[in-house]
Parts: C-alpha cells; structure tokens; sequence
C-alpha cells in the first residue's frame, strides 16, 4: 500500500502530519503559549516517523521487490 502511494500522496500526508507542529511553534510565538514536555516528546515522536516513512518508502521504491521484478528476469527463468 505505501509503494503504491505518488509523490502528490506522499507530501500531502507528510504536510499533515507536520501542520501540527507547525501550529505548536506559532502558538508559542505569537500567543505565548507554554510547550509542555508531552508536546515536545510528541513532536519528536511525530518527526522520527515522518523520518522513517520517508526514508523506508524511498528505499523501497530503489530496490526491486522480488528477482521477477528484475529486467530480463522473465527471459532467463524460461
């Protein structure tokens, strides 16, 4: 299902998850709002799995999924 999802997918959900954060940081700007620590364990927990969705799905998409997938694999199991 992931591998599935293009890139126009893969920013929207990215943008998302992040929008919270992004709200947190203004908010403490703009409205002088106090960042507790369960606000700041979720922003790096929110990070580290944008993070790791990012970096897993690209190497998923570089790597051939199976020796069927490979070009003229087809042609030598014959």
């Amino acid at each position: 299902m992931i591998s599935s999802l293009c890139s126009e997918q893969l920013q929207l959900l990215v943008t998302g998850l992040g929008e919270p954060i992004g709200a947190a940081i203004l908010a403490y700007f703009i409205l002088r709002e106090k960042v507790t620590a369960v606000q700041v364990i979720g922003t790096a927990v929110i990070l580290c799995g944008i993070y790791l969705f990012i970096h897993f799905n690209r190497s998923d998409q570089t790597k051939p999924s199976s020796k069927n997938d490979q070009p003229g694999a087809a042609a030598k199991s014959r």
